[in-house]
């Protein structure tokens, strides 16, 4: 019995160690490898903040072009934020590829940075920005998608 209860600590103690020793590997490695671990997390800040500096850019186009002083409501093309959005990922994606992959292909873009942008881009859901304008923060900040026009309308 004394033998069996033995046996038992030990086992218990030798998982407890494995579980510690496991789980600082996986604190270290995250550590380690955090610029490249995409977590969870909400990106409507980033595109909204994306989304304001073409509503920015459009109202100064407007205040040039027209003379308002003003403008009432701007109108962004759905398809140019969605483009910025994806061009803004694939430059941040493509500045973190080492200069020598860069060199080693003619294209624009390398093919790793490519895959990278893709797998990135799946993992920010960029290629479905449905929650993004279903979001408070959209509505919240005066913006309305107009799917007819084919725009992202902002009423000041």
């Amino acid at each position: 019995m004394i033998y069996l209860l033995c046996f038992i600590v030990v086992v218990v103690a030798v998982v407890v160690v494995v579980v510690v020793v496991v789980w600082d590997l996986m604190v270290r490695m995250e550590q380690k490898l955090e610029r490249f671990i995409t977590k969870d997390t909400d990106y409507n800040d980033l595109l909204l903040y994306h989304l304001e500096n073409l509503v920015r850019e459009a109202a100064h186009y407007l205040k040039i072009r027209h003379g308002t002083v003003d403008p009432k409501q701007v109108q962004v093309k759905i398809d140019d934020f969605e483009r910025k959005v994806r061009l803004r990922v694939a430059m941040r994606l493509h500045a973190s590829v080492p200069f020598q992959a860069m060199i080693t292909l003619s294209c624009n873009m390398c093919v790793r940075c490519c895959l990278a942008l893709t797998l990135q881009a799946r993992k920010m859901d960029i290629s479905d920005l449905e929650p993004f304008y279903a979001s408070n923060s959209f509505a919240a900040n005066h913006f309305q998608l107009d799917r007819r026009k084919g725009a992202i309308i902002r009423q000041f």
